[in-house]
């Protein structure tokens, strides 16, 4: 071998991303294929690797760079980097044990002896723990390996709403856009009934998979309503925080002191910007763009979509107004009013995803708004989360075109559960794990761990999902309380 390949295969041995085995096989493989010799070329050795499945291409990067640590956190092994931020950088990465993907988002060393960066670090990981919701990026561990901070959370292959707008070369259809904007309206419902006010909603957030499912992301700067000590910006004294484009007139002025209402807001600038391409206030300089915000109207809708339906432009300019007693009382009514315009819209048409049914108007939409405090009082029972398909409803393969997926149909009315027969799996039909599993409990009346059963609804030639509890999360599962609907409860979730 040459120096150059014998450097790769210590610097591979060091690095334990492969075992003795799994090397000795690639070798045996590269000398089959090369007269019964190792190439001098070390690319064309690491090349072997990556198509044996052994290595990434960023491992293979790094190794060829010298360096052999850093590939490991704890269980998790580092695939590669997938985002990069002044924050933190988030990588795609693999559980040892279990061989499961998952995003570990990880804090800059040079930023643990700043403490605001690293309170608000495990604040968002506690704020993802109280949380669990399909339009909400759920975080599954955190943790601390040596001098390093990490959080781990469910991995989305997807993009997020920033890039696919600016990626494509025609405006999002009315149906994408209300599709999109009513599930991250769901998402953030969620997180305020649970007391927690995200404070940072933009595109760049909004992650939408292949199916066109949304989700909410970056909790880093979120704040429980009920609780002041969390609030980083009281103690590290940062007035105002959050995205200049997105940012509502109160949140620029005191961002401790605003209320669920700023989140309205920022998703009205959200939807202006899938609507139009652009920010409701893109020109000008950072002072003079906050400035806007608080003192003038946007361009109207229909300059740049002349074609918009006016329930769209509706929604979108109440949720944009500066006085936040003037806008939207809840986030759930936008998404209430935005699925019952995609339910009538007549391009609405194509066979489209499902999303499970949750409820969306939260209960307080019959009092008056709040007026503007830090508080939003006691969280409301948590909504239940079925993490299925509703009964005999077919879920259409994920689209395989380089267009942004089409968004999915939504049902305004709840998903009704009391005449499902809790013995027979084919009543229920959930493809959650993609192999059919759920948990099941037949008794409405007990919450105990035994009442609990776990069914994998496959055959013997079926087999488990890639997420299926039973090989994988089965702990994580049973300590999962369910939820009641009408005499049945129904559980899960990853």
């Amino acid at each position: 071998m040459s120096k150059s390949v014998q450097r790769f295969i210590e610097l591979l041995r060091r690095s334990k991303l492969a075992n003795r085995q799994q090397i000795e096989a690639v070798i045996d493989e590269i000398k089959t294929n090369h007269g019964g010799k190792v190439p001098s070329d070390a690319s064309l050795v690491a090349q072997a690797f990556l198509d044996a499945d052994v290595l990434t291409q960023w491992q293979c990067d790094k190794l060829r760079d010298g360096r052999y640590r850093g590939f490991f956190l704890d269980k998790y092994k580092l695939l590669r980097q997938i985002g990069r931020g002044g924050m933190s950088t988030v990588y795609l990465a693999e559980h040892t044990l279990m061989h499961r993907s998952v995003a570990v988002k990880v804090l800059p060393k040079h930023r643990n002896d700043d403490s605001s960066h690293l309170e608000r670090f495990y604040l968002e990981a506690k704020a993802a723990a109280a949380l669990d919701h399909p339009n909400i990026v759920r975080a599954y561990d955190v943790g601390q390996d040596g001098d390093t901070h990490f959080l781990v959370m469910e991995y989305i292959d997807g993009r997020d709403l920033l890039a696919i707008v600016r990626g494509s070369d025609s405006p999002l259809t009315y149906v994408q856009v209300a599709s999109y904007i009513a599930q991250a309206a769901r998402g953030l419902q969620h997180a305020h009934d649970a007391g927690l006010v995200h404070r940072d909603v933009k595109p760049a957030n909004l992650l939408v998979d292949a199916r066109g499912v949304v989700r909410v992301l970056d909790l880093g700067l979120a704040r429980f309503s009920t609780d002041d000590k969390t609030s980083l910006t009281r103690a590290h004294d940062e007035n105002m925080m959050g995205t200049a484009d997105y940012l509502s007139p109160e949140q620029a002025l005191d961002s401790h002191a605003v209320d669920h209402r700023t989140d309205i807001y920022s998703l009205g600038c959200t939807m202006y910007f899938a609507l139009t391409g652009r920010a409701p206030f893109a020109e000008g300089t950072l002072a003079q763009r906050i400035a806007k915000h608080q003192t003038t109207d946007p361009d109207d809708l229909r300059l740049a979509r002349p074609d918009c339906p006016q329930e769209l432009i509706d929604v979108c300019v109440t949720m944009m107004r500066k006085q936040p007693e003037d806008r939207i009382a809840h986030v759930g009514t936008v998404a209430d009013r935005l699925i019952q315009w995609l339910e009538k819209s007549p391009q609405a048409t194509a066979p489209l995803p499902i999303v499970a049914d949750l409820p969306t108007t939260n209960k307080l939409e019959s009092t008056p708004a709040p007026t503007p405090s830090p508080s939003l009082g006691k969280p409301s029972p948590k909504p239940p989360v079925v993490g299925t398909t509703p009964p005999n409803v077919p879920v259409p393969s994920p689209p395989h075109a380089t267009s942004p997926p089409p968004p999915p149909i939504h049902r305004s009315k709840p998903l009704r559960l009391s005449s499902i027969d809790a013995g027979d799996p084919a009543a229920v039909n959930p493809p959650h794990y993609g192999c059919g599993c759920f948990w099941l409990c037949c008794s409405a009346s007990s919450l105990s761990s035994s009442a609990w059963s776990f069914t994998h609804a496959g055959s013997s030639n079926r087999p488990f999902g890639p997420d299926c509890p039973s090989r994988s999360q089965l702990s994580v599962h049973r300590r999962q309380k369910p939820q009641p609907l009408g005499g049945v409860l129904i559980g899960g979730g990853v």
